[in-house]
């Protein structure tokens, strides 16, 4: 832990503000952790399985409110706000401005004129690790603090631990939803007026209404883009980002004409993800291996009649597409969740018929265009096999009597070795080498000597 100017062995005070804030946010981190696993284990399906196990957690919450205490005795708040550290939310009148296609609830806080503010800080409510990656990469864009919660009762607890100054709330989560979550922050006069915007994969005016009747601020349909992202972060922090910085984020990726755009929009994909291809990549992997085996699944769950899990699986299933660029899928999941929600069971059986196809269709893209890249890389990262053995001799000679140029022509390998299969080999060699290991050096570059031949 960072040593705090000012504390002894015995705690007092400190007047330094940099300090009050950090020993503050220090001390509160192990709480937290506590508090959350505590919250964990009581929310879990199995629930504190022993009365023995449950007085323990009650000892253990007992000394999580004593460290609390001792953190406001030693660093209090009031010194805190006297310095300006932690200021109170503004008070937000109300009143109904338009903004983007929907009319946000309340009143935005002045316009702050630099590009970034790192002191902003949003909590981000969401369970679905896809999406939170996504909304993630484009929140970094705008340079604010991001704490994330998986559902509502983790949200209200982080808000009761840390500043926050604006929430994303996702409105489907298990555990407790976000709508029920405002509803909980209306009622407490501490959150009644932090700008809170739902997030939601439905479009339908009913949804929109049902968020601004729990007291959310609006509400955006996802996937999100940066556009929208930027200005709802203009409108309520303040925070300005230019047309310029949002139209260099237009998709740039390697297009593959054997795709259809209706099974898997790239470009658009690209622009959801603010242009990460690495992201973008790790995404198609990770929805193929999630969603390989979506329709057993799925009549697992109806066969059991556990149509609360099928409808979110369906539910997940189009947020996830959305995010990809998958046009069609996301369509017939949206269908296919709206379905199920309603108990139309021929229309399920009809739709499960009609996503089959459509998924494995798109399944089979994503296998395709993943594996073109990986090929290309292949190619482009191929190794002159005369280069590399003219190196491993060169190696080889000097590697007693000239550790300077064995050295030299090691950094040469690595580079030319970069992401090919023997990548790891030149990489033990490389520390073998540096440890002075010649007889394991030598046994090693016979090694990557074999993975070559010469032509006749």
């Amino acid at each position: 832990m960072k040593q705090i100017k000012g504390t002894s062995s015995s705690p007092q005070i400190v007047h330094d503000k940099d300090n009050i804030n950090y020993a503050r946010h220090e001390l509160r981190s192990p709480v937290a952790i506590i508090r959350g696993v505590l919250e964990l284990m009581r929310d879990s399906d199995t629930g504190v399985v022993c009365e023995k196990l449950e007085k323990y957690l009650i000892r253990i919450e007992k000394a999580a409110d004593l460290m609390e205490e001792k953190i406001d005795e030693f660093f209090p708040q009031h010194l805190a706000d006297d310095l300006h550290l932690e200021s109170e939310h503004e008070i937000i009148e109300e009143s109904t401005t338009q903004s983007l296609d929907y009319q946000y609830e309340g009143q935005p806080k002045s316009v702050v004129e630099s590009n970034s503010d790192h002191s902003k800080h949003i909590l981000l409510v969401e369970d679905n690790e896809i999406n939170l990656e996504v909304i993630i990469e484009l929140l970094e864009k705008f340079q604010v603090g991001v704490s994330v919660a998986r559902h509502g009762k983790e949200a209200i607890h982080k808000l009761k631990l840390q500043k926050v100054d604006f929430v994303f709330m996702d409105i489907e989560m298990p555990v407790m939803g976000g709508l029920e979550t405002t509803a909980v922050l209306r009622s407490e006069s501490d959150y009644a007026n932090i700008p809170i915007i739902g997030l939601t994969a439905h479009k339908s005016e009913e949804v929109k209404q049902q968020c601004l009747s729990v007291g959310m601020n609006g509400c955006l349909v996802k996937p999100v883009n940066l556009k929208e992202m930027a200005a709802v972060l203009n409108y309520w922090l303040g925070i300005k980002k230019s047309e310029e910085m949002i139209e260099n984020t237009a998709a740039s990726a390697p297009e593959s004409k054997k795709i259809s755009k209706n099974v898997l929009n790239i470009e658009n994909g690209m622009r959801i993800v603010a242009n990460n291809h690495d992201l973008y990549l790790d995404l198609l992997e990770r929805f193929e291996k999630k969603n390989k085996d979506f329709i057993t699944n799925l009549w697992e769950l109806l066969d059991f009649d556990k149509t609360e899990e099928a409808v979110r699986l369906a539910h997940n299933l189009k947020s996830e597409s959305g995010n990809l660029g998958a046009n069609t899928l996301y369509e017939l999941a949206g269908r296919l969740e709206h379905a199920i929600k309603i108990n139309e069971f021929e229309d399920v059986v009809a739709l499960i018929d009609e996503l089959r196809p459509a998924l494995a269709e798109l399944l089979v893209s994503i296998d395709n265009y993943v594996g073109q890249l990986n090929l290309n890389t292949l190619e482009k990262n191929s190794i002159d096999d005369i280069q590399v053995l003219d190196l491993i001799s060169l190696i080889s000679f000097n590697i007693e009597d000239d550790i300077s140029a064995t050295f030299d022509d090691l950094a040469k390998l690595q580079s030319i070795s970069k992401g090919t299969e023997v990548e790891s080999l030149v990489m033990e060699l490389t520390e073998a080498v540096a440890n002075f290991n010649t007889e394991l050096s030598l046994q090693l570059l016979q090694r990557l000597s074999a993975h070559y031949t010469l032509d006749e």
